[in-house]
């Protein structure tokens, strides 16, 4: 997602609360998330790009994350932003697991 932003474009942080929990989303105006990608980009060693593999990439961010929000019983959210068109990751987790 980052990765691909042009150069010097915007990338925001939105942090929100929800209920009982707390929203963290990302944007970025890159080109967003292809369809594949849509589905795919959280699951580890997934490389939509094939040029990611020659500099070193390793795609494991997204699946990190994802694991990480899942044992604070959270969730993930991957999308395109219909604001930037850029792609878009929102984390959701439980004001209370971030107490304890």
């Amino acid at each position: 997602m980052l990765a691909s932003s042009p150069e010097y474009s915007e990338i925001r942080l939105i942090v929100v609360t929800v209920e009982d929990r707390i929203r963290f989303s990302v944007i970025d105006e890159g080109p967003g998330f292809s369809p594949e990608a849509l589905k795919q980009a959280a699951e580890q060693f997934y490389m939509g790009d094939s040029s990611r593999r020659l500099s070193g990439h390793y795609s494991m961010g997204l699946y990190i994350t994802k694991s990480i929000v899942n044992l604070h019983g959270g969730k993930l959210g991957i999308t395109n932003s219909t604001q930037s068109g850029g792609g878009q990751v929102s984390i959701e987790i439980p004001i209370t697991s971030l107490l304890t």
